[in-house]
């Protein structure tokens, strides 16, 4: 018999994917979402499971006579329910592994999705001095339209170092924190109930069934969207942020890699593309791909708690034979084709 992988949100962005590449290596999959109407690109030879990773019945029902489970679903963007980052990321996966406990199911490794927001603003140097993780931003220097991020010895700008997964973990919002106490839960009880347990901190995942309503986050689609009508891009800050956009392919991809290793039991792997990207060129190639005239607008805009940078260091996932196959413009043309099909992209 096939082995079973639970996929958690496998009916979304990310998780569908998934799960297309854990049928595509061999895998029986079932689905854990809450969509009462599933999309269309849902993989039909997936068991599709209606439920809530925050009901503990509906943990128990998913699990049974499952061997690995890939925890997917989550609380994401910027609101202000705070609370819910936690309940829906955070007790989610310690609820997790108190099912497996309490029903002793016997589930051979876990994969729990991270982010690069753990980091917080990261890692600097000053090519006069050392590297520095420094402070969040505070609100009067972004009010003042000073984006950078300064040495505090000279006060010279400092350039981004890429993020390695040994590094500190700084989180500068509710969703940050939610995933970085996920992840010590994540490696707590695996080591106490002696279960594989693994972390993927996840950069910015693009490509086809992101979101395609202006409301939905993600650069790609917001960017596509704005091209597609003729409007102007606008962007935070001056535009001139570093991102490390990863196709979701390549994301997926990398989630069977981690599943199949055995060399990746309680550790964290960066997934990512390994290249840094300016907002403001990534945005003229989406305006170039939709066939209109790049409009940029930098109207002095900023997120509290946004990091200024931040670029990953995917050295130790590629040490296990994983590689990004996509680049940023295969993805970005790809998705432009995918979202003409929906009216919401239409002038």
């Amino acid at each position: 018999m096939k082995e079973r992988v639970l996929v958690t949100g496998g009916a979304g962005f990310i998780g569908s994917h998934v799960v297309d590449v854990l049928l595509g290596a061999g895998f029986s999959v079932r689905i854990l979402d809450t969509l009462r109407i599933p999309p269309p690109w849902r993989n039909k030879k997936a068991e599709y499971h209606r439920g809530d990773v925050q009901n503990k019945k509906d943990w128990m029902a998913a699990l049974k006579n499952v061997a690995y489970v890939t925890h997917l679903a989550g609380y994401i963007d910027d609101h202000p329910d705070f609370s819910v980052y936690f309940t829906v990321n955070t007790a989610s996966t310690a609820l997790l592994y108190e099912v497996i406990a309490e029903k002793k199911y016997p589930i051979k490794k876990i994969i729990v999705a991270s982010s690069q927001t753990v980091y917080g603003e990261g890692k600097y140097q000053c090519v006069r001095h050392d590297e520095f993780y420094p402070l969040p931003r505070p609100e009067q220097q972004l009010r003042r339209r000073n984006w950078d991020i300064r040495c505090p010895v000279c006060c010279a700008p400092a350039e981004p170092v890429a993020a390695h997964e040994d590094d500190p973990l700084r989180p500068m919002t509710p969703y940050g924190l939610s995933k970085k106490m996920a992840e010590e839960i994540l490696f707590d009880l695996g080591r106490r109930l002696g279960i594989p347990s693994v972390v993927a901190r996840f950069t910015i995942v693009q490509g086809t069934r992101q979101g395609r309503r202006p409301s939905s986050s993600g650069a790609l689609q917001q960017f596509a969207l704005r091209s597609l009508a003729g409007d102007p891009v606008t962007l935070f800050e001056d535009g001139r942020q570093l991102r490390d956009f990863v196709d979701v392919r390549d994301a997926a991809s990398a989630c069977l890699t981690l599943l199949a290793s055995a060399r990746t039991d309680f550790q964290a792997f960066n997934v990512g593309s390994g290249v840094a990207t300016l907002i403001c060129d990534f945005a003229a190639m989406i305006s170039r791909l939709a066939g209109s005239e790049f409009r940029l607008r930098t109207p002095g805009i900023y997120r509290l708690g946004a990091p200024r940078h931040a670029i990953a260091d995917v050295h130790r996932l590629k040490k296990l034979g994983w590689h990004p196959r996509y680049s940023s413009e295969d993805t970005a043309a790809e998705y432009i084709e995918w979202l003409k099909q929906y009216p919401a992209s239409k002038k």
